[in-house]
């Protein structure tokens, strides 16, 4: 076994196949099982219909039921598009893009792992990140953030490299460049917050903003391009609507900003919680003791000054995000991706970079004896039971809530009463649960969804049209169709779908 370790530890194809392995268990095993839930449906209607093009203007223009979908950037549809057009119309191509996401940030916190601790302890730091419970939910997920994470960590991590080279680190500048690139396209500014917070914690370990300054400056320059490149994207798309009168359905940043006062308050606090146990790696960087070791020789100061970087990083994001008003966690994970090199130096020293004191702290965190050559290795069954847990109940509950069914109820109904299809409308169902239209479509290929926006000025569905609407005290736009005079007949379906009530009417 020792053997087994020794050679695993000097060989980076190795450790690079167990991480494939481990990620394709963590966010492969049942990734395709159970309907789009949540919010899935906002980001997969893009991307199925980027597909399908039969909208004005170019393909790339997301559009969720033919009506100019702007509330994200188009990076993730553009994914979800790409790997439907491999795999098909389904839940396992929808999810995919996130899979892949989840894999890559393993294997580039590794690589980073390996330049800053040694190559014995790339592992130390795919493992956990693939481990790290937090991700699991955003990589097994049709969504933006696993995506937008990648990003992050690509931009951050090459931010305290560049912070470490007293050169022009090429390699370093190309991953920030790709990583703003990525983070902007998929989220807009929000890593926005990550990213200043690795520059201010780089200049805090370095101890010279001045010089970061100087090392990243062509990096971030390049990295502009891209944001510049959204902002031409966007004037683009409202010249589109401009030009051919469409809806656009968009979102204000502000949005997001100081809705839970007290949310964004405990906001630090819940994000070192939500990245256990991980996150107890930070408790290492400070001190005199790490000091003194940081003194010792060339490794241990880089070592010191690399995991300072991530630690004053992660704390000052965590903190920054709460200042600007931010309550959800899910924003917080931007800072996270900079948690699992901190565990690789956490490892590094309990295999003998730290002294005999922190050493024994350090074992006994990773929950190894004093003779125990692979620290750690007891986590690893530990968090795969959790991760069992989370994917065959709490995963399975959720994607229960799917309105798959309903979808199938509508288009096996409108097979008979409208077998040459038609469109049905809606406005509050699509904003609940777009996914029951999704489906509808997917099953009855004459039928569309259209999003109409319930405006006063908005045109009324024609008559022998479709109607779908939310019937629980939720809504109230049934009464205020009703107020401008709609005639509906009774409800040709009726349903629930998690918390909500969907009925279906014909336009009389």
């Amino acid at each position: 076994m020792t053997r087994l370790f020794a050679a695993i530890a000097h060989r980076r194809w190795a450790q690079a196949l167990i991480v494939t392995l481990l990620c394709a268990v963590v966010f492969g095993v049942n990734l395709g099982t159970g309907g789009l839930t949540r919010s899935e449906g906002h980001r997969v209607g893009p991307g199925w219909q980027m597909l399908e093009h039969d909208h004005d203007g170019p393909r790339f223009v997301p559009h969720l039921f033919d009506t100019m979908y702007v509330r994200k950037p188009p990076g993730t549809p553009i994914a979800i598009a790409a790997s439907t057009w491999v795999l098909g119309h389904n839940e396992w191509g929808a999810r995919l893009p996130s899979a892949m996401a989840s894999l890559a940030m393993s294997l580039v916190v590794m690589v980073f792992a390996w330049r800053w601790f040694g190559t014995p302890y790339g592992l130390a730091a795919g493992m956990p990140q693939a481990l790290l419970p937090w991700f699991w939910e955003s990589g097994r997920a049709a969504e933006i953030e696993a995506m937008h994470s990648l990003g992050a960590m690509l931009a951050c991590l090459a931010v305290v490299q560049l912070a470490l080279t007293r050169t022009k680190g090429a390699l370093a500048e190309i991953a920030l460049m790709l990583g703003v690139g990525v983070a902007v396209l998929t989220k807009g500014p929000a890593a926005g917050v990550a990213l200043v917070s690795a520059c201010l914690g780089a200049s805090l370990a370095t101890r010279s903003a001045g010089g970061l300054t100087y090392r990243v400056r062509a990096g971030v320059f390049v990295g502009l391009g891209t944001p510049l490149m959204l902002l031409a994207m966007m004037w683009g798309y409202a010249h589109i609507a401009r030009t051919t009168g469409e809806v656009v359905v968009s979102q204000s940043p502000g949005e997001f900003l100081w809705g839970d006062p007290l949310g964004s308050l405990a906001l630090p606090f819940v994000a070192i919680v939500m990245a256990m146990p991980m996150s107890l790696s930070l408790l290492f960087p400070w001190g005199p003791d790490a000091r003194e070791e940081a003194a010792r020789d060339g490794d241990s100061s880089r070592a010191h000054t690399v995991v300072l970087a991530l630690a004053w990083a992660w704390l000052i994001g965590a903190v920054g995000s709460a200042v600007i008003g931010l309550s959800n966690p899910r924003y917080v994970l931007p800072v996270a991706t900079m948690t699992a090199p901190m565990v690789a130096y956490v490892v590094w020293g309990a295999c003998g970079g730290f002294d005999a004191k922190r050493r024994a702290i350090a074992r006994a965190m990773l929950l190894a004896g004093k003779t125990t050559r692979a620290p750690g290795l007891l986590w690893i069954p530990i968090l795969l039971v959790g991760w069992g847990v989370y994917v065959f109940v709490v995963e399975r509950g959720v994607r229960a809530t799917s309105g798959r069914e309903a979808g199938f109820e509508i288009a096996a109904l409108l097979t008979d009463l409208s077998p040459d299809g038609g469109v049905i409308h809606a406005d509050h169902a699509i904003e609940a649960r777009p996914e029951v239209l999704l489906y509808a479509e997917r099953e009855h290929d004459a039928l569309r969804g259209g999003w109409s926006v319930w405006t006063q000025d908005a045109d009324l569905p024609p008559t022998g049209d479709w109607v779908l609407l939310r019937v629980d005290d939720g809504s109230d736009e049934r009464s205020r169709l009703a107020e401008r005079g709609l005639a509906l007949g009774d409800a040709a379906w009726q349903g629930d779908v998690h918390k909500y009530t969907f009925a279906l009417f014909r336009v009389e």
